[in-house]
C-alpha cells in the first residue's frame, strides 16, 4: 500500500509539473519534500513556498482584554480536525484550573460524539457556540488558538488568532506548522499526537500569566511576515520569473 501511494504521488507531481509553468508549495519543508521526488524525472522544474496569507488586519491595539480561555475554530471534522483530542488534553487539566474554560466555535460531524464524551466524563466548562461570523470577538478574548488535526496544510485559524494575540498550539505533523510557529516563542509545536506533552505545556501556560503575555506579543509580531501585502509580493516575484524564463509570456 506504502509503495502504490508513493507510485500514484509521483505519477501526480509528474503530471503537475509537465503541465505548469511552476508549481507553489506552503512552506519550505513542502517544497523541500516535493522536490526531492520531483527532481530525479524534472530537475529544471521551477517550485518555490508561498505561505497563505493573513486576511485579518492586526489591531493597532496590541493589548486585549483576555478571559481565560482556551479557544477552537474550524470544522469539527473527525477524520481532519479530530477536536476529540483537545477534549481529551481538557479533561487532563480542567480541574487544576477552576477559572478557565474551553470554547469550541463551528459545526461539525464529530459534534454529537463530543457531546456524549463531555457527558460520560462528567468534564466542566465546555461551551459549543457553533458557527458564528464574529470570530474575531472570540479572538480576542481567547488567550491560546489550540489545533488538534491529523493534517493540515497551512492552519489558517491559527494565524487569525495569533492577530489577537493567541498564543497558537498545534502538533508539529505538517509542514507548515514550524513556519507559523517558533515553538517556545510564539507558541507551541507538540510531538505528533502526544496529548500529555499538549496538556502539560497549555497547563504550565495557563499557570503564567507573564508568559503568556510575552509569547501573544510574539506572535502577534510573527503574523506580520504573513501580511497579505508581503504574501502579495512574493506572488508577483515568481510572476516575473516565469514570464522570463517562458518565451511564450
Amino acid at each position: 500500500k506504502y509503495y502504490k501511494s508513493i507510485n500514484k504521488l509521483k505519477s501526480h507531481y509528474s503530471f503537475l509539473v509537465s503541465n505548469t509553468s511552476a508549481v507553489v508549495l506552503l512552506s519550505k519543508k513542502c517544497n523541500q519534500e516535493f522536490d526531492e521526488i520531483v527532481k530525479p524525472f524534472s530537475p529544471q522544474c521551477i517550485t518555490c513556498s508561498i505561505p497563505n496569507p493573513n486576511t485579518y488586519l492586526i489591531p493597532s491595539d496590541d493589548t486585549f482584554k483576555k478571559e481565560n480561555i482556551v479557544l477552537f475554530v474550524g470544522r469539527l471534522s473527525a477524520n481532519e480536525k479530530n477536536p476529540m483530542r483537545l477534549l481529551k488534553v481538557w479533561e487532563k487539566i480542567y480541574k487544576s484550573h477552576k477559572e478557565w474554560k474551553l470554547i469550541f466555535v463551528g459545526e461539525g460531524d464529530a459534534l454529537d460524539d463530543m457531546k456524549s464524551y463531555i457527558l460520560n466524563r462528567n468534564l466542566e466548562r465546555v461551551e459549543f457556540h457553533g458557527r458564528r461570523p464574529d470570530v474575531d470577538d472570540y479572538y480576542r478574548k481567547a488567550d491560546f488558538i489550540c489545533l488538534t488535526s491529523n493534517f493540515e496544510g497551512w492552519g489558517m485559524t491559527l494565524t487569525e488568532g495569533m492577530s489577537f494575540g493567541c498564543i497558537p498550539f498545534t502538533f508539529d505533523n505538517y509542514g507548515a506548522a514550524s513556519e507559523i510557529i517558533d515553538d517556545g516563542v510564539n507558541g507551541c509545536l507538540i510531538p505528533p499526537f502526544d496529548l500529555k506533552i499538549y496538556s502539560g505545556r497549555l497547563s504550565e501556560l495557563m499557570c503564567n500569566e507573564q508568559r503568556r503575555t510575552c509569547m501573544s506579543r510574539s506572535a502577534m509580531k510573527k503574523v506580520k511576515s504573513f501580511n497579505i501585502s508581503v504574501v502579495g509580493d512574493k506572488w508577483d516575484e515568481l510572476f516575473s520569473k516565469v514570464c522570463k524564463e517562458d518565451k511564450n509570456y
